[in-house]
């Protein structure tokens, strides 16, 4: 939860009213501060948005969709074609409907990445000029699951390879989540110039397998464990970074034996700097297994 007290800190300036706008808008400089999905305060929930969009957060950060795992859970169907493409009605696939959710932010993106592996590399190219879209679609080299080289070592590989310069979305494309307000994450990190995490409220058991966050009332985040054996929260970390652009050293200071959950790059930065997370209420689409696939198709 961001504090008034906590704006006026980081704008250096107070918060004023602004005549002839909308009822409960401040003002801080440029930033306008209106009713809306973002908590600020205790009582009242409002959006930082900007005189101009493209001032706070517009066009200046990158996308980045990790898509070189193999799914071995969801074999014998990943055996030749990646999670991502495969379909759930017809010319339909897992990653469009990922598009179909967070298109609607697309002009906060200066570019537009996916990282693959090599035996999935013309798969992704040929969707791509299929669909018309200006995804930049990059293999990590391996040919085996067995040569993989880590969610984190992806990253690291499409920093370095799409010589990426700037902040950096990062997203697990087979985690959906259509009411997730992605200016509202971007305007997090911008508020509080820090790195930021997506998080929600699950059931322990399904946060076993994957990682546990705790928050202050800021949300702030004071503890974050991969794969916990005993969960010390309810809040589940959501494989969705926002990462800032002078926070790349540090993850590159992982280890090579813990890079393979992408989650890791969180509990690194908690460990060495600052790290806030968005709460998400909305439905969630996650494919894993075969159930899942199979319950996604019915769906669609």
């Amino acid at each position: 939860m961001l504090s008034l007290r906590a704006i006026r800190r980081a704008c250096g300036e107070l918060v004023e009213s602004i005549e002839g706008a909308p009822k409960g808008t401040l003002r801080v400089g440029n930033l306008f501060i209106i009713k809306g999905s973002l908590r600020v305060g205790r009582d009242d929930k409002y959006i930082i948005c900007a005189q101009s969009v493209n001032k706070i957060c517009g066009g200046h950060i990158n996308l980045l969709i990790l898509a070189a795992g193999f799914a071995t859970r969801l074999e014998p169907r990943t055996l030749e074609t990646p999670k991502q493409l495969l379909a759930l009605k017809e010319d339909y696939f897992l990653i469009d409907l990922f598009w179909e959710n967070i298109s609607q932010f697309a002009d906060l993106f200066e570019r537009k990445i996916i990282v693959t592996n090599e035996k999935y590399y013309q798969k992704f190219v040929d969707w791509n000029k299929k669909r018309d879209f200006d995804f930049e679609i990059i293999s990590d080299g391996v040919n085996d699951k067995t040569e993989k080289i880590g969610a984190v070592g992806d990253f690291l590989y499409a920093v370095d390879t799409a010589k990426i310069n700037d902040d950096v979305l990062v997203c697990a494309s087979d985690y959906i989540m259509p009411n997730l307000d992605v200016a509202g994450l971007v305007q997090l990190s911008e508020l509080q110039n820090t790195s930021v995490t997506v998080t929600k409220e699950e059931p322990i058991e399904e946060i076993r397998s994957g990682s546990c966050l705790l928050l202050d009332s800021e949300s702030k985040i004071l503890k974050f464990e991969e794969k916990p054996k005993e969960p010390f929260s309810n809040l589940y970390g959501v494989p969705y970074y926002l990462i800032k652009k002078a926070d790349f050293e540090l993850i590159r200071q992982i280890a090579a034996e813990l890079r393979d959950n992408s989650g890791q790059m969180i509990a690194q930065l908690v460990a060495s700097s600052k790290v806030y997370a968005l709460k998400y209420e909305g439905e969630v689409i996650h494919m894993t297994t075969e159930e899942d696939y199979r319950e996604l198709v019915r769906k669609s």
